[in-house]
Formats: C-alpha cells, structure tokens, sequence
C-alpha cells in the first residue's frame, strides 16, 4: 500500500541543507503525524487495529517519509483497503466457520472513518462458505487526495521559512557590519 504526494522544488533550493533540514522535519514533525491520524481514523470502530509507523528516506535528489501499517493486524488492513473477490473459504481439520448473515461493516469505501460494524441473525456453521467479497475502501488513495493540498502548502511554508531565516540573517549581518 503506497500513496504519493509530489511537490518539486527547484533544484537550486533542495541542494541547499537548511531547506533539506526543513522539509524533512515538516514532513517528519507534522505532514506524517497528520497523515497516520487520518489512518487511525479508518480503524476507530475495529477490534483487530494495525500501528501505523513512519519512515524518513533522505537523498540528494529527494526526501520522501512513507506511511505504512504494521504490527499483527496489518495484512487485514491491507485486504480492505484494496477489496476482496468473491471466494471460497474452506475450514480443515474438522473445524467449523461460525457466522451471522446480517452485517453492517465497520468502514465504507472511498471513507474516512470507521464505526463499529453490526452482526445479527441466527449463527450459521459450515466447512465449506462462498464468500462475496466486498468492494476495496481505497483509504491509501482518499487520504492522498484529500491531503495533498495541505502538503503542498507544508512543503511551500518550509522553504519559505528558510528564505525567512536567511533574508533576517542577512539583514542582521548588513546591520552589524555597518
């Protein structure tokens, strides 16, 4: 599961480290804080939550932090996020699925938000179950798209706020040396 969110930066002002250092702390310190919130928000009502972890990858040509979900959970997040297919599911050794009919799920596709689903009707017990699928809830791609403006703008901010920092240092230093 991976989202992309570019914004380019001139060259000129990414092979400056004070603007590297900049961006990589907004990304660090808050674009990816936000972004793992909304995350959370399309678990709040599961039983079963994947963590959400963060990773910084510094290069001279880019900075990128990835968002991933992780711990027990994470492959189930993974199945619903991208949907299921019709299939079979068949229980061995003897055992039996345990399932109602009626079911409301907790999450809806293209959503960002989570409620606890709803389960009713007399239990049913098989080996052997034709499963429908369910439609994939692309929580990966709303985010991106939902967030991208205010990245752009975080990104925009950060060089800024070196540009700031320089313009005051230098009116500091033309002050001083005069």
């Amino acid at each position: 599961m991976r989202i992309s969110i570019q914004v380019t930066v001139p060259k000129e002002l990414l092979s400056q480290k004070q603007v590297q250092d900049s961006i990589a702390y907004t990304m660090a310190h808050k674009s990816a804080l936000e972004v793992k919130s909304m995350f959370r928000a399309t678990t709040e009502g599961w039983k079963n939550k994947p963590t959400f972890k963060q990773k910084l990858v510094r290069r001279a040509w880019s900075i990128s932090e990835t968002i991933y979900p992780d711990g027990a959970n994470y492959d189930q997040y993974a199945i619903v996020n991208y949907g299921s297919p019709p299939h079979i599911i068949h229980i061995k050794n003897a055992q039996v699925l345990s399932w109602q009919p009626g079911y409301s799920p907790s999450t809806r596709p293209r959503v960002i938000s989570s409620r606890a689903n709803k389960r009713s009707g007399p239990f049913f017990h098989r080996q052997l179950v034709q499963h429908p699928g369910f439609e994939a809830r692309e929580f990966d791609a709303t985010i991106a798209k939902i967030y991208a403006p205010t990245f752009k703008q975080d990104i925009e901010d950060a060089v800024n706020a070196v540009a700031v920092r320089q313009s005051t240092a230098s009116k500091v230093l033309k002050f001083f040396s005069s």
